[in-house]
């Protein structure tokens, strides 16, 4: 729950297609109905049993906020797709915590894209400001990639701008990754599964990499 205005609700469809009975087709069964797995059928994620592309993702939220907040997400989607970058900024930073395209299958793409090119057009500050909301938004369940998005576009702020400082915030949001640097929010969302090998791998790498763009641009 975040707040009173969103619970979030988990089904591992994965547990789902493992109990059906002998006489369903569990590949049939799985590609027709693609919500259940992102993954394709002969993929190997899908034959691993990937739980990332397999854990479908419920928000559900009052009625009357509920409409507001896909409203404003449909107004960003169409200023997004007509490269109005500043107004798509403009529509979702009035989400934070609420932002919705959360969902761990989706690689965060539609706010990716955004900040990418609100970075290129010198709005480096609006794009950080965007991955902060996204950031806040993100379930205590997230244990994927997506919780390294803010690093990610500080860096590529850092990287555009020549700002240093903006690689060491990278690194603090690095090693805290489930640290929300909102005051208008909790710091501390307390993840509700293991970490995994690979997660602290990868947060082991990023943080090397920050370090040494950290050190180059101070040289």
């Amino acid at each position: 729950m975040s707040g009173e205005l969103r619970a979030v609700n988990w089904l591992q469809t994965s547990e789902l297609v493992k109990n059906l009975p002998p006489s369903i087709n569990r590949d049939a069964f799985v590609s027709s109905r693609p919500w259940l797995n992102f993954a394709d059928v002969t993929s190997q994620q899908y034959r691993d049993g990937d739980t990332r592309n397999s854990l479908l993702q419920l928000i559900t939220l009052p009625s009357i906020p509920g409409r507001e907040l896909l409203r404003v997400h449909y107004d960003a989607i169409i200023h997004n797709r007509h490269d109005e970058f500043g107004a798509a900024y403009e529509s979702l930073s009035q989400l934070p915590g609420i932002y919705p395209d959360v969902d761990r299958r989706n690689d965060l793409k539609e706010a990716s894209q955004l900040c990418k090119k609100l970075i290129a057009q010198g709005m480096g500050e609006q794009a950080i400001e965007l991955a902060q909301t996204v950031h806040a938004s993100l379930s205590p369940g997230d244990t994927t990639v997506n919780r390294f998005f803010l690093g990610d576009i500080l860096r590529k702020v850092a990287t555009a701008t020549g700002n240093a400082k903006l690689v060491e915030q990278a690194i603090q949001t690095y090693e805290h990754p489930f640290v929300i640097f909102d005051d208008n929010a909790d710091n501390i969302a307390t993840p509700s599964q293991r970490l995994s090998r690979g997660f602290k791998e990868l947060q082991r790498n990023k943080v090397n990499k920050a370090r040494k763009q950290a050190k180059r641009m101070k040289q």
